[in-house]
This record gives structure tokens, C-alpha cells and sequence, in this order.
């Protein structure tokens, strides 16, 4: 399903991730799945409701956390964004989520925390070197 989305094949994506909800409704691979679905198709209220339930079932996890604040800050929810971002753990460390943090607190005009976010992502970056 995930390689059908990402060449743009949403209603076949769509089709075999309602197959997979319908032989395990409590997935987290075909929730997450769908909800994931929803953001490529920048249906981001959706993709908000079907990741938030999904977190219910799998709090802390990761890829759910990631991509629900995606969603959040394409909505211009950032405060609840950064709840979640924070929440994700070793959010300190991870890359991806130091960028969408930085680029919150850039788009909120927090400036310095910006950059202080941005050297983070430079020590990291300059670790795996």
C-alpha cells in the first residue's frame, strides 16, 4: 500500500489498507498505514483523527508520533506539534524530529531556540561523519 501511495495511486492504496482494517481493525501497521495515506493526499484533518487514535493504541510510536506532527504543523498547530514532537522518544537526538522542531520555533519567531535547535542538528549531523 505504501508504494502504491508514494506513486500516487491513492484509491488502489486505499483499497488494500481497507482490506487490511477489516481482517485486524487494531493495527497499527494499517492505521498508521492510513493515516499516512491521508497526509500524502493532504487530507491533514484526517490523517490528525486516524493518528491520534492510532496513538491511543501505541503511545510512543515513533513513525505515528512523526507523522501526526507533520500533520499538526501543516494545520499551523504548533503548539500541539511540538507536544508531540517532544514526546517522541530521544527527541533530542533524532534528526528528522530536531528539523520539524526547528522549523516550528522559526515559523513562531523564537528565533534564538531556532538556532539552538539548528546547532543540535549540526552536532548530530557532525557525529555520524
Amino acid at each position: 500500500a505504501h508504494l502504491l501511495a508514494l506513486k500516487g495511486k491513492f484509491t488502489e492504496s486505499l483499497s488494500h489498507i481497507y482490506y487490511g482494517l477489516q481482517l485486524d481493525p487494531l493495527s497499527i501497521l494499517h492505521n498508521t498505514s492510513l493515516g499516512r495515506l491521508f497526509y500524502f493526499m493532504e487530507q491533514f484533518g484526517s490523517a490528525i483523527l486516524k493518528l491520534r487514535e492510532t496513538l491511543e493504541l501505541a503511545p510512543q510510536n515513533y513513525l505515528v508520533s512523526v507523522i501526526l506532527g507533520a500533520a499538526l504543523v501543516e494545520q499551523e498547530e504548533y503548539e500541539e506539534a511540538l507536544e508531540i514532537f517532544y514526546s517522541v522518544p530521544n527527541s533530542d537526538s533524532t534528526i528528522e524530529v530536531l528539523s520539524m522542531i526547528g522549523y516550528i520555533q522559526a515559523r513562531q519567531k523564537e528565533t534564538n531556540k531556532a538556532i539552538q535547535t539548528l546547532a543540535k542538528i549540526e552536532r548530530l549531523e557532525s557525529v555520524k561523519d
